[in-house]
């Protein structure tokens, strides 16, 4: 489930978890938890509260620093919105805060990405 880059292919995740539902009758967003933390990348992120309404605050730390940027996606893997761009972050934990404005209700995916290829994601729910 590794790009050529050496982090987690997100698409390859999803058809893994399609695979997997399959068999397994679960909601998508519990198997997708499930699948993740096997994967041992979950920890790194906590995006509350969840489900959320018009913002959110994701926290992550960081041993050293990173540039970092995080994205919405659809349970597709498909990008919907950049939600904060690319900056550089300092060891340590981090917290941002991020408005929903025009996110419609549902349940998304909460990539964080690094300049070094490192990625964690975490499922949202967004209700209004």
């Amino acid at each position: 489930m590794e790009s050529k880059a050496g982090f987690l292919d997100l698409q390859e995740l999803w058809l893994t978890h399609v695979r997997m539902r399959a068999t397994l009758s679960e909601k998508p967003y519990l198997l997708l938890t499930r699948i993740l933390i096997k994967l041992k990348i979950w920890a790194v992120l906590r995006v509350y509260p969840n489900p959320a309404n018009n913002n959110i605050t994701v926290s992550y730390e960081l041993e050293q620093s990173r540039e970092i940027l995080i994205s919405l996606h659809d349970f597709q893997i498909k990008q919907l919105s950049i939600l904060t761009n690319a900056i550089k972050k300092s060891p340590g934990m981090q917290l941002e805060t991020i408005y929903l404005r025009d996110i419609n209700p549902g349940l998304y995916l909460i990539v964080i990405e690094s300049d070094k290829n490192e990625q964690a994601v975490q499922r949202l729910i967004v209700e209004k």
